[in-house]
């Protein structure tokens, strides 16, 4: 189902017609909500998600693309570190007004720095095709870069140490008029 929303939010986005329903709210509620979505999986996958959750005051944005950040961030976390010695991954939100702040570390192979521009690319995907283990459709991190951008945010890749990734999503945390 992720796969399927994935797709079709990129085909709106593409199009012109994706409607975002900013509101005022918790932030924290839907990275909770996406962290309780993904348990399963991650639990699976050998995975254990860690939450620290700072204090955020409430903002206006979309609760369904923040969800959809996080759950497309942790699914990439998953699938990517899976031969991590660590199998933590960390989930970390924080207020630096004018921004809000998510980040998920894992302790994977992490990105290479050629690489780390093309990642938010649609349709691409790290690792030489032919010999690729990972399965997905390379819009995960296109989409994360667009709902960021549409937040008057940005999504950036910072090494983990000492190893693994951390993406980092700023969102605008504008007041409602």
């Amino acid at each position: 189902s992720r796969l399927i929303e994935n797709v079709l939010d990129f085909s709106r986005i593409q199009r012109g017609r994706k409607q975002y329903r900013f509101r005022l709210g918790d932030v924290n509620a839907c990275i909770r909500q996406a962290v309780t979505m993904m348990q399963p999986c991650a639990r699976q996958a050998g995975f254990e998600i860690a939450a620290d959750l700072a204090e955020v005051p409430s903002f206006s944005f979309d609760p369904d693309a923040v969800v959809q950040i996080v759950v497309n961030l942790l699914d990439n976390a998953i699938k990517y570190a899976r031969q991590a010695a660590d199998r933590t991954l960390h989930v970390r939100s924080r207020y630096e007004g004018p921004w809000v702040t998510i980040e998920i570390e894992d302790h994977g192979p992490g990105i290479p720095r050629r690489q780390r521009g093309r990642v938010f690319d649609a349709f691409y995907r790290v690792g030489d095709e032919a010999c690729r283990e990972t399965t997905g459709t390379g819009l995960g991190l296109a989409l994360v870069k667009r709902f960021a951008q549409a937040h008057g945010g940005s999504v950036q890749i910072l090494a983990a140490r000492p190893r693994g990734a951390v993406l980092r999503v700023r969102l605008a945390a504008r007041q409602p008029a």
